[in-house]
């Protein structure tokens, strides 16, 4: 009887031992899921976390090159807005130089003057006319003194200077610098705003000191500018020609043919165009 009871013991104990086994197994079964979860769910988040850095770094990609666009086309829009400040700021005249061709005919020859900001710049543009070496040298010594008139500095200026045959002439001539008074008067009626006068025209060389240089054919000249319909003709000292119907006066500095050419007006514009 004892026996009997010993095994039922012995069964019994061997049960509880096996159902508390069977617990523990299970339990770890349960943390082993627990952990492939977990172990599951941290990879997700590793890959969520690296695909919010790559999209984080493609973002900050494209943000600078939209910072990069934005500096491209600000910088674009302020030289565009400069271009337009100093296209407010360009001045023009018209005047006239007069030449004598070969055959000794005289011809009244257009003259147009640009200048704008820049930087001292001088460019000539000459269609259709035979100058000589000293059309350049004459053109630099007239934005000289034309510089010294108007006070303003040329080398804070660019100036075109275009020269062109009349209408209908397939050449013309001018030589000997003897349209750098013209020139002269043009450049300062360009940077000052003055009005030039279409019916004083003249011919002389221009020196540095301001003065009025002589020229020859002058009465060819003479005859050139009556025919073009001008009452007044300015020569230097001691050149008068004698013209009926055309007043002659002789100009010694430029200041004074100036007062008959392109009388000193101040237009609303001049403080723009002097700036």
């Amino acid at each position: 009887m004892s026996m009997t009871r010993g095994k039922f013991v012995l069964i019994f104990v061997a049960v509880l031992v096996l159902l508390g086994s069977l617990a523990v197994y299970q339990k770890l079964e349960q943390q082993d899921k627990t952990i492939k979860y977990l172990t599951g769910l941290s990879d997700e988040r590793e890959r969520q976390i690296s695909d919010l850095r790559m999209n984080l770094s493609e973002m900050i990609s494209k943000l600078n090159i939209s910072e990069a666009s934005l500096t491209e086309e600000k910088t674009q829009k302020e030289k565009l807005v400069q271009e337009i400040f100093n296209l407010k700021k360009t001045s023009k005249s018209s005047y006239a130089v007069i030449g004598v061709n070969s055959e000794g005919k005289g011809s009244v020859i257009p003259l147009d003057v640009v200048v704008k900001s820049g930087s001292g710049s001088l460019f000539m543009d000459v269609s259709n006319v035979l100058f000589d070496e000293s059309l350049q040298s004459s053109a630099q010594t007239a934005v000289k003194v034309a510089g010294e008139i108007t006070k303003i500095n040329p080398k804070d200026k660019d100036i075109l200077i275009s020269i062109h045959a009349p209408a209908g002439e397939e050449k013309a001539e001018l030589g000997g610098g003897s349209g750098g008074a013209a020139m002269t008067i043009a450049i300062v009626a360009a940077m000052e705003g003055r009005n030039i006068s279409r019916d004083v025209l003249i011919t002389g060389t221009i020196e540095e000191y301001h003065t009025i240089g002589k020229i020859g054919a002058a009465r060819e000249k003479g005859i050139a500018v009556k025919e073009a319909g001008a009452k007044v003709f300015i020569v230097p000292i001691g050149q008068n020609v004698s013209l009926p119907g055309l007043e002659i006066k002789e100009a010694f500095l430029i200041e004074d043919a100036l007062k008959y050419a392109a009388p000193l007006t101040f237009p609303s514009s001049y403080s723009d165009v002097r700036k």
